[in-house]
């Protein structure tokens, strides 16, 4: 019949519609970041100017926004050149691994290589391709779990051992208020308790010392820089009305389980993510996190830190090295123009 003999024809032309934008894409990605035709392609070994990290709802995904504005090629938690545009450097919460103590825990290895993680801004092509040769086709299989391992164990603690795969001139500490970093972790990850639920809680006893222990070391190291009001804004209020913290967390509900296992992983040592209410879960992330990135500055291995709520993208941009001489030796020289060389500039960096 007519029907059967269109049916083939229609079958190749949605296939066709589907699967071209895709092979334009990839030839496109090729052209500009591996052929060598329009400019060099730049390998995952080779330095970049810069990286910052910042914790989750720090503003990482504002600030990529406002240096690729700029004309940057910054990649957001995304470090891949060979399928990235991220040459002029990665703004990333988990490339922050990199400055953690130590080596990967293998219990932490095992957490957070168990399935994908794309939820919580990992996945191990964010990083680099794949050394066992796995299907970008596949989200999450044995190979992408054997690449996930390997990655961790180089990446963890990578910038103390002088190790890492892929350098960064100049690394930066994004900080943001902790209390509105912390509303917007918990706009992400808290589920909404129930009408019931949060009512019965109301009438609950008072809590004893709840909020207390994470607002009071939250203000040490942390508010020596960028971390202004970290330790009074954590702490005001955690022990003096039981009763309404009993009522926040209720409305609250309880952190995603995703965020648990991830948070388990980077943190193992810390007791109680299991027990942990919303309001604490967002509170201690925010905590270790920041410490854990300070430390590494105060070793050297972070070069500076800014707060977002004050700190421009062309300051930032200028610490990287990108102005009107290529301080850092490894910016593109395009990006350079961009900004303030032979096109119009957009700094006066």
């Amino acid at each position: 019949s007519t029907a059967s003999a269109m049916e083939p024809r229609v079958v190749a032309a949605i296939t066709v519609a589907v699967t071209l934008p895709y092979v334009l894409w990839l030839a496109y990605l090729y052209i500009h970041l591996q052929s060598g035709w329009l400019r060099p392609p730049l390998a995952i070994t080779d330095s970049r100017p810069l990286l910052v990290v910042g914790t989750q709802s720090s503003g990482t995904n504002s600030i990529t926004a406002e240096l690729k504005a700029l004309g940057l090629e910054v990649g957001h938690e995304v470090s891949d050149t060979v399928w990235s545009f991220s040459r002029d450097g990665t703004v990333s919460w988990l490339h922050g691994l990199r400055f953690l103590p130590g080596n990967a825990p293998q219990r932490s290895i095992e957490i957070m290589c168990e399935q994908s993680r794309r939820n919580m801004g990992f996945h191990p092509a964010m990083f680099r391709p794949p050394h066992g040769g796995c299907s970008y086709r596949s989200e999450w299989d044995d190979c992408w779990r054997s690449e996930c391992a390997s990655l961790l164990a180089s990446e963890w603690g990578c910038a103390a051992r002088g190790d890492c795969e892929t350098p960064f001139e100049t690394s930066l500490l994004q900080l943001r208020h902790p209390l509105r970093t912390a509303e917007s972790l918990a706009v992400k990850f808290c589920a909404r308790a129930t009408a019931k639920a949060a009512k019965s809680a109301g009438k609950g006893a008072p809590a004893k010392g709840a909020g207390k222990g994470a607002g009071e070391s939250a203000g040490k190291g942390a508010g020596e820089s960028g971390g202004t009001g970290a330790g009074e804004s954590a702490g005001t209020g955690a022990g003096t009305s039981a009763t309404s913290t009993e009522r926040g967390e209720a409305r609250l509900g309880r952190p995603h389980g995703y965020l648990v296992a991830f948070l388990t992983s980077l943190w193992p040592s810390h007791f109680g993510w299991e027990t942990h209410g919303c309001a604490d879960t967002v509170g201690w992330f925010w905590l270790l996190y920041t410490r854990s990135m300070l430390e590494a500055k105060e070793r050297g291995l972070i070069d500076g830190d800014y707060k977002i709520e004050e700190a421009s993208p062309c300051e930032i941009a200028a610490r990287a090295g990108f102005g009107a001489v290529n301080r850092s030796g490894s910016a593109y020289q395009g990006s350079i123009d961009a900004i303030s060389g032979s096109r119009t500039p957009v700094c006066s960096c």
